[in-house]
Formats: structure tokens, sequence, C-alpha cells
């Protein structure tokens, strides 16, 4: 344990004070703070700025109507803004041509409850975003528009227009509703893709900082040297165990910088509930990511060591390990599936497969109570896998370490870990 220590320690030293992680780690909280400055100086309202950037172009011009059943014509007031009649779909098409509308809706003669098909039409190349209309602005138009000369009330025509307005609340532990609402929302779909990327970028950078390594001291013959007073377990888990606590301490300084830098800039954004609902109201979350993220980043930062050893150059051994990379960020790649359903049977498989884990389960968490069954097996699994992984990479390690000029052929690499 005490070369272990003394290795870790010095691969922490000596990683800590790179260029590199020194510009990536502390760039993020200064360039926050940066937005944090402009915003108090400048008065930028952040919460309207971002929205304009997320509202398609276009999204301001009215919707072209063509009203050929007589039910909507002539239009209610309200509408006027967000609503263009046109007497034919003629003059309504001339108008989308001339950009003066985003689309253009054309309503049958014969619509009814029996056919309430109505035509959609947009400019050529135009995007599903930029022209579909919005349903919470059909859908009050319509029903205002069917209900008018019915005897209805204005509390019962309002409901039908626009039936409810959800407030999402979920109950705590003493029985009381936490933050919902929009930002609630929000927060559940920011904070697992930024927990899965936090993981995937540090693992890139920091297990990145162990091949390197591996490669120069291996082409330097270093390596030989080393080998002669410590062993090849002790020295890959002190190099894996040292650049852990450097991962550790650049998640540190990143959450640290959105709680006290970042907590700044969402209330100059309107949008500091976010934050809150994010961190402060989670600390369930928080602690099983610091957990997985640890044991997630040991399983690869061993597979990295054992990769950095195999490869023949720093770029072999970059492209070996690129396929450890892909691995890891694969369950970005399915998001749609995990906010869908993120109790499905595919997210629950690849929760237990260790190269998997971390990040499926950083992922699953904010989105829904995942059962306890799931949280404690892929924590065990992840347990068992690190000191196994790095029992493997110790052993490919120094076969590796000790050939030049060629990689480990696979029946190599086997009769060494047949023979350990």
């Amino acid at each position: 344990m005490r070369n272990i220590w003394i290795i870790a320690q010095h691969e922490y030293l000596k990683n800590v004070k790179r260029l590199g992680f020194l510009l990536f780690t502390f760039g993020v909280p200064v360039f926050m703070l940066g937005f944090v400055l402009l915003s108090s100086f400048a008065t930028i309202d952040f919460g309207q700025l971002f929205g304009r950037m997320l509202i398609p172009d276009g999204a301001d011009q009215p919707v072209g109507f063509v009203d050929q059943s007589g039910r909507f014509t002539p239009l209610m007031p309200g509408y006027e803004a967000d609503f263009q009649l046109y007497d034919t779909p003629d003059a309504g098409r001339e108008a989308l041509r001339g950009e003066e509308i985003r689309a253009l809706l054309v309503v049958p003669e014969s619509y009814s409850a029996a056919d309430e098909e109505i035509q959609l039409i947009v400019r050529e190349g135009a995007s599903i975003t930029e022209t579909t209309p919005e349903r919470s602005l059909l859908e009050p138009f319509f029903t205002e528009h069917l209900l008018r000369g019915e005897n209805v009330s204005d509390d019962v025509r309002g409901l039908l227009a626009d039936p409810y307005d959800l407030d999402r609340v979920s109950l705590g532990d003493g029985g009381g509703d936490s933050l919902g609402g929009a930002a609630q929302q929000v927060a559940d779909s920011i904070v697992p893709y930024f927990a899965g990327i936090l993981l995937v970028m540090t693992i890139f950078l920091t297990s990145g900082y162990l091949l390197q390594g591996v490669s120069n001291e291996k082409t330097s013959r270093i390596v030989e040297i080393l080998l002669s007073s410590v062993s090849s377990r002790d020295l890959l888990a002190g190099k894996v165990f040292g650049l852990a606590a450097l991962g550790l301490t650049q998640i540190a300084i990143w959450i640290g910088s959105v709680l006290l830098i970042g907590y700044g800039l969402s209330a100059r954004a309107g949008i500091a509930d976010i934050i809150a609902s994010a961190f402060l109201n989670r600390p369930d979350f928080l602690l099983l990511a610091t957990v997985y993220y640890l044991l997630g980043f040991l399983v690869y930062a061993a597979l990295y060591g054992a990769a950095g050893a195999v490869g023949t150059s720093q770029q072999e051994s970059q492209q070996l390990a690129g396929a450890f990379s892909f691995i890891a960020a694969s369950p970005l790649f399915i998001a749609g599936l995990l906010f869908a359903n993120p109790n499905g049977i595919i997210p629950r498989v690849l929760s237990f497969f260790p190269l998997t884990s971390p990040t499926m389960m950083l992922i699953r968490l904010p989105l829904a109570e995942v059962p306890t069954v799931d949280i404690v097996g892929s924590i065990v699994v992840l347990t068992i896998t690190i000191p196994v992984m790095i029992w493997v990479g110790a052993r490919l390690f120094r076969l590796g370490l000790l050939m030049y000029s060629q990689r480990p052929t696979f029946r190599q690499m086997w009769r060494a870990l047949r023979q350990s």
C-alpha cells in the first residue's frame, strides 16, 4: 500500500500542474464569471436572450388561414395578431411565398366530426419547428371558434380552450412538495446530460494523461527502472488512484463554480430555481453521482493504463482507448429512449454492464425513481469490476511495457493472464 500511495501522490502532483488541466478546469469558472460580470454591467436579461435563441426564425409571423367551411369567419377578438384570413388557397399561397406568413392552414368545406382533416402548407425546404403552429396556439383557436354561438359559460369556454396547466411537484421526505413547475422540468432535462457529459469529459482528459504517461515511460524505457522497484499491480493501481483524485478535484471545482458563480448567473437570467433544484435539493443524487463517478473513473483508468502499455506508440494507444471512450459515451446516444422510459429494459440492462453503468445511472437517477435493486446491484458490479480490471490490467500492463516496437498478440496476452 505504501508504494501505491507514493505513486498516486506523484501522479496527482505531476498532472495537476499541467497547463491543459489548469486551462480546462478553471476555464469553466472563468467563463461563468465573465457572464455574471457582463450581465451585471450590461444589464442583460439572459432569460430573454436564451429564449430568443431557442425560438425559431419566423415564429412571430402569423399563421395563414383559409376557411372554406365558414365556421371560423370572422376571426374572434384576440386572434387577429396570430392568424391571417385569406379568401382562397391561392391567395394564402402567394402570401406564403412572400414570407408574410409562416404557414397556411386550409379548412375544407367538408370539415366536421366525420372529416376533421386540415391541410397544412409550408414553404419548400422549411423545417418542422419553424413552420408547424404550436398546439397551444391552435387548440384555443379552434375551441373558441367552434363554440361561438353556443350557450356555454365563459368559464367553461375558457377551460375547454385551455383545460389544464400542469405544475409538476414531487413528494419530499417529510411529505411536503419539492420545487416544481417549469424549473423542475428544465432541471430534469439538464442535470442528467450535465452529469453524464462531466463523467465522459473527465475520463477523456485525466485518463488521457495516464495513457500518455504510460506510453512515454514505455518509449523512454523508464518503466524498466520502475518495475525493478515496484510490482506492475502497484504501479498501475497507484497511477489509477492518483488520476482518480485528479478527476475528483476537477469535478469539485466545477460543481463549486456552478453553485457559487452559476447561481448568481441564474438569478440574473431568471432561472435561479433550476440551479437550486438541480443541486441543492438533490443531496441523494449528488452522493450517488459522486459514487458512480469515482467507480466509473477507476474502471476506465485501469483500461486506459492497459491500452497505453499494449500499444506500440501513443497514437496506437489512443486508438485502442478510443473504443472505451465510445462505450462510456454510448448512453448519451440513446437519450431519447432514456427520457421516454428511464426504467425500461434496455436502460436497466446497461445499468448492470460495468462499462456503461456509470454514465447510464448518472442519466437515469434524476429522471425517475430508480429501483433500489438497480442502484445497489450496479454499485456492487462496479465494485467487483475494479479489482478485476486492475488485476487484468496489471498483467497486460507488465507484458506490454516490456515489449518494444511490437504489440502483444491476443495469444500472448491470454498466456500472460493464465500464467499469473
